[in-house]
């Protein structure tokens, strides 16, 4: 599969591009080789927005999968998001130009099992990237910061950060401050009010 925004296309043993293949179409000749190229300009900009909403605007999976959907826009089958096809978008190394190899091995008449990372062989800039690899390494951080379990205390001295750094304490400051997201924040403490006072408690 090669992923909404992206394509695949058959290219010959020369080098030369020789079509675009549709959903489950294999190459025709056995010396061809199969890569990826971007695809329509409509869905390379939703993958780029589906960046900014996550590292921007600190939605989760579920959250940019449901603004997707109140849009009205179709995953590449053409059916609804889901979280799974969001995190596909903000995780995969093709989004930055990244052809992965041996991920996974099947043997005769057994099922595919995957290989571990350390064996994987990836090739940089094998095609056009839609986002740049800082951009996609940021995701993934941001990925990994959300998935630390913060201790009342630490959410806390997030906030108390903030305050002394800025003078308030607003969504936006939380959401960009490295700290648990505002949802985190609401789900802790069943519920989030801001008071924008600059002295008092």
């Amino acid at each position: 599969m090669a992923g909404y925004g992206l394509r695949r296309i058959a290219v010959s043993a020369t080098g030369q591009t020789k079509s675009v293949l549709g959903l489950g179409e294999r190459k025709n000749m056995p010396t061809d080789r199969v890569t990826y190229t971007l695809g329509p300009e409509n869905e390379i900009e939703v993958v780029k927005r589906i960046y900014d909403m996550y590292l921007a605007e600190g939605l989760t999976d579920t959250g940019i999968a449901r603004r997707l959907n109140e849009e009205g826009i179709e995953n590449e089958f053409g059916r609804l998001w889901s979280p799974f096809h969001v995190k596909q978008v903000l995780t995969n190394d093709k989004y930055a130009g990244t052809l992965v190899f041996n991920r996974s091995t099947q043997r005769l008449k057994s099922s595919r099992r995957p290989n571990a990372p350390t064996t994987w062989v990836k090739v940089e800039d094998a095609f056009g990237a839609i986002v740049s690899r800082e951009k996609l390494d940021e995701a993934r951080i941001e990925r990994q910061r959300r998935r630390k379990q913060w201790t009342n205390d630490e959410m806390l001295d997030v906030l108390r950060d903030i305050f002394v750094e800025h003078g308030k304490v607003t969504l936006d400051l939380i959401n960009i401050s490295g700290g648990p997201s505002v949802k985190s924040y609401a789900f802790r403490f069943n519920g989030i009010t801001l008071c924008n006072r600059t002295s008092g408690h």
